[in-house]
C-alpha cells in the first residue's frame, strides 16, 4: 500500500504514513546544508559569509546577481538599476529552485536574503535550512550606508525595520 508523502504540498506517495517519498527524502537530505543569512541592510550579511564560506559552496546574493547582469563598468557598489531587477531576481530564483530541488552535491550553499518577515524566515527553516539573523544598532547601519552605499540605503534600512517580524532564528549575530 502506498501512502500520501507527510511532506507538505507534496503530490507523490511513500510506502509509510511517516515516510517521505524518495525525492522529499532527497531534498530533505541536501537542505541541512542550506543556510539563509538574513537582516537589515548593512549588518554585515556579506562579510559574515565571506569568514564562513569555504571554495566551492554556493552563495546566492541579489547584489552579486545585479553586479553581473549590470553592464555598467563605473557603477557604484550596490547598485541595483529597476530595469534590472527582474533579471536578477530571476536569476536568483532560478538558483534557489535549483537548490531546494536537492540535484547538487554541495558541501553548503548560503543565501544572504534580508528576510525582513518570518514568514520567509519559516518557509526557509520549513525547507531544512539554518537560519542565522545578523544584526547592528541603528547607528552603526547607518553610518555604514552613508559611508558605503548609494543614498537611498537608509530607506532601505528604514523598509526593513517597518516590515520586520518576529520569528525563528537558529543563530543571531550582532556587528558593530
Amino acid at each position: 500500500m502506498r501512502y500520501a508523502c507527510p511532506t507538505p504540498g507534496c503530490p507523490t506517495t511513500a510506502p509509510t504514513r511517516t515516510t517521505r517519498c524518495e525525492q522529499c527524502t532527497r531534498r530533505n537530505s541536501r537542505a541541512h546544508k542550506i543556510t539563509l543569512v538574513c537582516g537589515p541592510p548593512c549588518s554585515g550579511k556579506n562579510t559574515w559569509v565571506a569568514k564562513h564560506a569555504q571554495p566551492g559552496d554556493l552563495i546566492v546574493d541579489l547584489d552579486a546577481l545585479y553586479t553581473a547582469v549590470n553592464a555598467n563598468p563605473t557603477r557604484t557598489d550596490h547598485d541595483q538599476p529597476a530595469a534590472l531587477t527582474p533579471f536578477a531576481f530571476d536569476a536568483r530564483d532560478a538558483i534557489t529552485n535549483r537548490l531546494l530541488h536537492g540535484d547538487h552535491n554541495l558541501r553548503a550553499a548560503w543565501i544572504i536574503h534580508s528576510a525582513p518577515e518570518a514568514a520567509t524566515r519559516a518557509e526557509w527553516k520549513q525547507r531544512g535550512a539554518n537560519i542565522v539573523m545578523i544584526t547592528a544598532d541603528q547607528d552603526t547601519l547607518t553610518h555604514r550606508a552613508q559611508v558605503q552605499r548609494p543614498n537611498q540605503w537608509g530607506e532601505h534600512i528604514q523598509d526593513w525595520h517597518r516590515r520586520y517580524t518576529l520569528g525563528h532564528v537558529d543563530r543571531t549575530v550582532t556587528t558593530g
